[in-house]
């Protein structure tokens, strides 16, 4: 016996963003260079 599915809309859609921007775009190069940079100024362990 073959049954009807009904077609529902997802209310949801997932997106990254991640997955439409290409590793060279250079606001993300720039962006990576500035966190290595200043990396050793934001230690999130350290309590002052």
């Amino acid at each position: 016996m073959q049954g009807k599915k009904t077609y529902q809309e997802k209310l949801f859609h997932t997106f990254k963003l991640s997955d439409h921007v290409p590793k060279t775009n250079l606001v993300l190069l720039t962006i990576e260079m500035n966190m290595n940079e200043t990396k050793q100024d934001y230690n999130p362990l350290k309590v002052e």
